[in-house]
């Protein structure tokens, strides 16, 4: 390997947000086992579980996130061989960890990270991951700087904040087994990752985002598409420049950028990157639906996305008929200047393009449901408006009919 371990930690500085000096320690404890440099530059996450629990911190921006620190929740992240370390900011620490907890019952929200289980080393915060059955998985991931101490203080800050208190406590010794609420939800949340390699990839990468004003990422398309979003922050092109740099970016053997499209311009708004290798190792997303097209889980209209200032409300507060993968998230400012290509940008990753597209994909059932509910509501309220319209009638009757015959009469002469 030709390259220079000082020119490899410039190039990946930039994408993680490491000091020159943590970069070259990473990229020199990496270096014996790489066989090119992009091996040793920006590691890929080891093993499915470990990119499907970097894709669901990935998602947890979305709750994570505030609206006067724009997302404000990775300050930097350290990718290495066998885990991720990362930084968090510290008002963004309680709805961090908030957004990752599980219900202890079946949950129709489904929120949080099923199976997710905390341990410490040190001054440190690790993060595991039980599979299914409830045996630990080699996955692991770090959180620098929260100790026993101080998760002490925020677990008795969110604890009673979720599922009104029935939440998972995630120290793996207090919670070695999988709860019945984290059995429930596990197929559902695993189908929401979606593109995990895609996910894992670009959270090694969220320093190329690190200072917008603003980031969303949700996940579409039935858990084929993960979507990111940024505002005041690099524009379409300069981030597809980035991740197709040759050393640190991720286009390259089975990831490529979508050419149906045409090239993307300075000027473009919307990129799309496409995972050609739809591999079960790469994409966890429900490909197929009982044989039918996978359903478009679209988010809403940009201009009809309302606002929240200052929602602190948990992810489980929200609409029943609305899936969690197709709302915006609330700390995003949208309008429709972004439908015209003059707002936030966007970013998406897709998988399995091949069996998906937008112009396939039928109106989802959630919808055709929502009109056949309302439409049972209706001649239900109208059935019930005539009964009670009748009652009314005879109750007047009844009342006139009374009153006429208890009415006095003239006195009798004498």
């Amino acid at each position: 390997m030709t390259t220079s371990v000082a020119g490899l930690a410039l190039v990946r500085r930039r994408f993680t947000g490491e000091t020159h000096q943590e970069a070259h320690k990473a990229i020199s404890a990496d270096l014996p086992g790489a066989t090119t440099p992009r091996d040793a530059t920006i590691p890929s996450a080891h093993s499915l579980h470990q990119r499907v629990l970097e894709t669901s911190l990935l998602l947890a921006v979305r709750y994570s996130a505030h609206r006067s620190t724009g997302h404000g929740v990775f300050r930097k992240v350290s990718p290495r061989r066998d885990t991720l370390v990362v930084s968090v900011a510290d008002d963004a620490v309680p709805r961090f960890f908030r957004a990752l907890l599980a219900s202890l019952e079946p949950n129709e929200g489904r929120d949080g990270v099923p199976g997710l289980r905390i341990t410490f080393t040190g001054p440190h915060l690790e993060l595991r991951l039980l599979d299914v059955d409830g045996r630990a998985t080699p996955c692991r991931f770090v959180v620098r700087d929260i100790g026993e101490n101080d998760w002490a203080r925020i677990w008795g800050t969110i604890r009673h904040t979720a599922y009104d208190g029935k939440c998972v406590d995630p120290r793996l010794e207090r919670s070695p087994q999988l709860s019945s609420g984290e059995r429930y939800g596990y197929d559902f949340h695993w189908q929401h990752c979606g593109p995990v390699a895609l996910g894992s990839a670009m959270l090694r990468r969220i320093g190329l985002v690190a200072h917008a004003g603003a980031i969303d990422v949700w996940s579409g398309l039935g858990g084929t598409a993960l979507h990111l979003e940024t505002e005041q922050g690099p524009s379409v092109f300069s981030l597809v420049q980035d991740l197709c740099d040759p050393v640190a970016g991720i286009l390259g053997e089975g990831v490529v950028l979508d050419a149906a499209r045409g090239p993307v311009e300075r000027s473009a708004t919307f990129a799309r990157i496409v995972d050609r290798s739809p591999t079960p190792d790469r994409i966890v997303g429900r490909l197929r639906d009982q044989g039918r097209p996978l359903r478009s889980h679209r988010a809403p209209p940009i201009g009809r996305a309302r606002r929240r200032t200052g929602d602190h409300r948990p992810p489980g507060h929200r609409p029943p008929h609305l899936p969690p993968v197709a709302r915006p998230g609330p700390h995003l400012r949208r309008s429709h200047s972004a439908r015209a290509g003059t707002g936030p940008d966007r970013f998406a990753f897709r998988g399995r393009t091949a069996l998906v597209s937008r112009a396939a994909c039928g109106q989802p059932r959630f919808r055709r449901v929502l009109r056949v509910a309302t439409a049972v509501v209706a001649l239900l309220s109208a059935a019930a408006g005539s009964v009670v319209a009748a009652a009314r009638r005879q109750r007047r009757k009844t009342t006139a009919s009374q009153g006429r015959s208890c009415a006095p009469t003239e006195a009798e002469p004498r």
